[in-house]
């Protein structure tokens, strides 16, 4: 007899499963050699190309072990040379390259399960944080409910805003670009609009001053370009929009707004490249149910396809998908103080030794293999995998010290792990020293609202807009309480 808690939760797991959504689930990998006679981008649901082991070749898995054994070289944006390996294989010399790729696949599992019992140590964190692409869900519903759109429409513009993005601020970036060019098609560039202009358009970059030229003075609704259209929209929020955004629950509720320098002040939202936002207007342009617009807007990452489709649907039982990000290779690395344009987790988000054939790219495919055998041996989805082990290695970075010496223990760690000195229980046990005490993420404390009373992550109630106000000063005018810059929720 299933017992009542059991009853709701198969009735929570088929809400969260919309059969509906399939035919909106796109293709995780792009082949684009000539080769391929089928367009990628019109395969959709039980159809879609996903991106796995089982879709590599002998001949590139072959090519993939030999890239794992080579020491890596790369570079930061700053331009500072940065080196490194993917040293969970320990010693090469005597690994076939077959062999490498499956090592290196067995070792990163064995991390990530590793990763994912000490996050089990805090059974609330971890219970909560496997509904992250659940939260996900809900936020992106309601966005859709707010500003009239299809729910693939608002999953698309999350994930192509998403590459190198916090949660927060990209759910922050999302709203913004839905709600600019939602309500001001006809709003005039404003002189708020003309003073922020030095600042977002270099003087230098020919690119950015054509931009500027051809959006100076217009209305949003009369520029057709997405990437002219994705400047006015920027321009319009740093002109007229505050910065600050709100942190967001695993379950999908908003909180208090983000707090930096030690709860002295708020933080501020910054946007990508233009790229990202014009990616994000094209979607909003595409005629109801165009997938394939949306599809090919989404571009070849395969960490971008994937997080759509985990917002889309966060329980699909066909194949399910793992958003593989920077936090995610460097669990499945053993290395979580890589950053995002290190060697190692520039290969495992596509870099290098890709195959055209079948569009899998660099040793994403590893990862998404070991949290998926990872999630398997555990009971999770292997989405589910990906946000508690998110959120512990976010925790526990968080806790490191300036000049503390964690990330200089941990290369220490793993330089030992490559000469063979020390195995991979010694690795662990040495990462849990260089960790330190498990620690919650800040996210527990919030304080939270419904979704609907507390609908927006950077404007605030029109009751609290005009309380502000009234503090501020005994008199205020009709003009100050519509300005968009003094926080008014419409």
């Amino acid at each position: 007899m299933i017992k009542f808690k059991q009853y709701l939760q198969i009735l929570s797991e088929q809400k969260l499963y919309d059969p509906t959504a399939d035919r909106r689930l796109v293709s995780t990998r792009i082949p684009t050699s000539a080769k391929t006679n089928t367009d990628p981008h019109t395969l959709h649901g039980a159809e879609r190309l996903v991106v796995d082991i089982a879709s590599m070749s002998p001949e590139h898995i072959e090519r993939v072990g030999e890239f794992l054994k080579r020491p890596l070289e790369g570079k930061t944006k700053s331009g500072r040379s940065v080196s490194g390996s993917h040293s969970l294989l320990g010693p090469t010399d005597n690994l076939s390259n077959q062999d490498a790729f499956r090592l290196m696949t067995d070792r990163s599992t064995e991390i990530v399960d590793w990763h994912l019992q000490r996050a089990e140590g805090l059974p609330e964190m971890a219970s909560r944080s496997r509904q992250w692409y659940e939260g996900a869900n809900k936020i992106t519903r309601h966005f859709g409910d707010k500003y009239g759109h299809s729910h693939e429409k608002v999953a698309g513009v999350m994930a192509v805003l998403s590459p190198q993005m916090d949660w927060y601020k990209n759910a922050s970036l999302g709203e913004r670009v839905m709600h600019i060019h939602g309500e001001h098609t006809n709003t005039t560039w404003t002189p708020e609009m003309e003073e922020k202009t030095g600042k977002i358009f270099k003087k230098g970059n020919t690119e950015h001053q054509e931009m500027l030229a051809a959006i100076r003075g217009k209305k949003l609704g009369e520029i057709e370009d997405p990437k002219h259209a994705a400047a006015w929209i920027r321009t319009y929020d740093e002109a007229h929009h505050p910065r600050h955004y709100r942190a967001i629950t695993p379950e999908g509720e908003f909180g208090e707004h983000v707090q930096v320098g030690g709860g002295k002040q708020r933080g501020s939202v910054t946007w990508g490249g233009f790229g990202d936002i014009a990616k994000a207007v094209t979607i909003l342009r595409s005629k109801p149910g165009d997938i394939e617009t949306i599809s090919k807007s989404l571009g070849g990452a395969h960490k971008v396809r994937s997080f759509y489709n985990n917002i889309l649907q966060p329980k699909n039982p066909d194949r399910p998908d793992s958003t593989i990000d920077t936090h995610a290779i460097g669990v499945g690395s053993g290395q979580i103080t890589h950053s995002g344009t290190h060697p190692v987790v520039a290969a495992g988000l596509g870099g290098n030794v890709g195959d055209a054939v079948t569009g899998v790219k660099g040793t994403y495919p590893i990862y998404r293999q070991a949290y998926t055998n990872v999630g398997q041996m555990r009971g999770y989805r292997p989405s589910e995998v990906q946000s508690v082990t998110w959120d512990d290695s976010r925790a526990t970075k968080g806790e490191f010290t300036k000049g503390g010496g964690q990330a200089e223990e941990i290369a220490r760690l793993h330089a030992s792990l490559r000469s063979g000195d020390i195995g991979m229980k010694e690795l662990k046990q040495g990462l849990a020293s260089a960790y330190g005490q498990q620690v919650a993420p800040s996210w527990m404390y919030l304080k939270t609202k419904p979704l609907k009373s507390r609908g927006s992550t950077f404007m605030e109630s029109l009751k609290k807009k005009i309380e502000k106000l009234l503090n501020e000063s005994n008199e205020f005018s009709e003009h100050a309480l519509l300005d968009e810059n003094k926080n008014p929720e419409e």
